[in-house]
């Protein structure tokens, strides 16, 4: 499953710039388009994330298995409401809540990953603050990173 990982992480940036911008394009088309657009970025970051553990120094590592626990709650959280077409009501505002800090944790985790892994070092929050912003707009974002985290990873 590792090599799995590292494989997604060494593609071209060019062919996951494309897989991210096709299936953003036909999603409004496909009845789980958005979901199917979310699992892409998802997945490419667990990919990243977990390709770059070994790459930390294990004092500086942050906690793989909460980073694990919040992407697959994005998972299966947008499964779920899509999939059972699950409405808008107050009762799911504490889960779009943990959602969206869940998002921005993976975020934050994956771009604290990468700066550590360039850098062997600890590194204050506005060092690692650009790349969160560029892992968060990924289409753009991708054409930065992947020759970064290439560079780590080999």
């Amino acid at each position: 499953m590792k090599k799995l990982f590292i494989y997604i992480t060494l593609l071209p940036a060019w062919i996951i710039f494309l897989i991210m911008v096709l299936f953003l394009i036909i999603s409004s088309q496909l009845p789980f388009g958005y979901t199917l657009v979310s699992f892409i970025l998802l997945g490419w970051l667990l990919s990243v994330g977990l390709s770059l553990q070994n790459k930390v120094p294990t004092e500086l590592m942050g906690s793989v298995t909460f980073f694990k626990i919040n992407i697959f709650y994005g998972f299966i959280f947008l499964f779920v409401i899509d999939f059972f077409k699950i409405e808008q009501t107050t009762l799911l505002i504490p889960f779009q809540l943990y959602g969206v800090y869940s998002f921005f944790y993976s975020l934050y985790f994956v771009s604290r990953s990468l700066v550590i892994a360039e850098e062997q070092k600890k590194v204050r929050t506005d060092r690692y603050l650009g790349t969160l912003f560029l892992f968060w707009f990924a289409p753009i974002g991708i054409w930065f990173l992947n020759p970064r985290i290439k560079s780590c990873i080999k």
